[in-house]
């Protein structure tokens, strides 16, 4: 593993949170950077970290979040040294952030163009043999100039000859695919997961709202579908009749 960065004396601005860790900015490098701190006491945890840094390092996409090294720092509760991902700053934060902000406004025009940017990040680790498993707009993040970028690859996964079938535990259950929630029998792992959660997250970008939102903040598709029902079922369509019965077919 490489030699983290010492960041003694640098500023570390606190500007987020995930389930992992924290984020952090650092605004004295030009340009500036973030420092994804992950709490790494626990066996897991420190396994999490290890496999996000290895999988970034041999990334390279500019729509995947640029991977910059390893960073080091004292806690300034604990003074106990801890250990971080530093990586490319997204001025704009998670795209959940933009979907949700009203001052914002976009076109369709812009969906487009910001679709075509997260397939080719979809491609990208296709042709890499890797799948996400966790997309969802709180791990796409926006760049100063609106472009979009893949990342928090902590639960991401290589495929390979001997890989097995789904974990169902790993992954946020609203935007799961039904065979990664369901965990169903002889579905082995598969990019074609992570294309149904990007699915999802375009939705929201058009609708602008959770999908699955009148399920509560729990949604889990395994709880709510069955083998004969399909997704349009589950979530109810708002728009014209031509296009429902499109989208039907």
């Amino acid at each position: 593993m490489e030699i983290p960065v010492d960041l003694s004396g640098v500023n570390l601005e606190w500007i987020g949170h995930g389930a992992s860790g924290s984020i952090f900015l650092i605004d004295s490098f030009e340009p500036a950077i973030s420092l994804k701190h992950i709490i790494t006491r626990a066996d897991t945890r420190r396994n999490e970290f290890l496999i996000e840094v290895e999988t970034l390092k041999r990334l390279n996409h500019p729509n995947i979040v640029k991977y910059l090294g390893i960073g080091k720092f004292k806690q300034k509760r604990t003074n106990i040294w801890a250990e971080g991902i530093l990586m490319e700053y997204c001025g704009r934060g998670a795209l959940c952030h933009l979907i949700d902000n009203p001052a914002i406004i976009y076109t369709i025009y812009n969906v487009v163009s910001w679709t075509r940017q997260l397939i080719k990040a979809l491609g990208y680790l296709a042709e890499n043999r890797a799948v996400h498993r966790d997309i969802k707009p709180a791990n796409v993040f926006v760049s100063t100039y609106f472009e979009l970028k893949l990342g928090d690859f902590g639960s991401i996964k290589e495929i390979t000859r001997s890989c097995s079938s789904f974990t169902p535990a790993v992954g946020t259950r609203r935007y799961m695919s039904p065979e990664q929630s369901k965990s169903i029998s002889g579905k082995r792992l598969s990019h074609r997961s992570d294309v149904y959660s990007m699915g999802l997250v375009i939705w929201e970008m058009i609708e602008r709202r959770k999908v699955f939102a009148r399920f509560g903040s729990h949604y889990d598709y395994g709880l709510f579908a069955t083998e004969d029902r399909q997704l349009i079922d589950v979530e109810v369509l708002e728009c014209e009749p031509e296009i429902r019965f499109t989208v039907e077919k």
